[in-house]
């Protein structure tokens, strides 16, 4: 029964160290993501860029897109879809 109780332990251990592990690389990345957003800020003041060129260059800045499941009224009709329509290829 030590064994089972042993190797419980161990696992518990591991999936908390693994939590932590995923808790800092978030914590990394998140602080990447606002040096690289002053870095661009800085940029555009000095060299007075459009974003469209930095958007371009820095895919990092990019908003990511909704996702793919459809937001939900209160009532549970999904939600229509405000703004403009894309433009039809052809």
């Amino acid at each position: 029964m030590d064994d089972m109780d042993d190797s419980l332990r161990k696992e518990q251990e591991l999936e908390a160290q693994m939590q932590a592990l995923k808790n800092e690389l978030a914590a990394v990345r998140a602080a990447n993501r606002d040096a690289a957003v002053a870095d661009v800020k800085a940029k555009i003041k000095r060299y007075a860029i459009t974003r469209t060129e930095l958007a371009s260059s820095f895919p990092v800045l990019r908003k990511p897109r909704s996702s793919a499941e459809p937001t939900l009224n209160a009532d549970g009709s999904v939600r229509k879809k405000r703004g403009r329509k894309p433009k039809q290829q052809g």
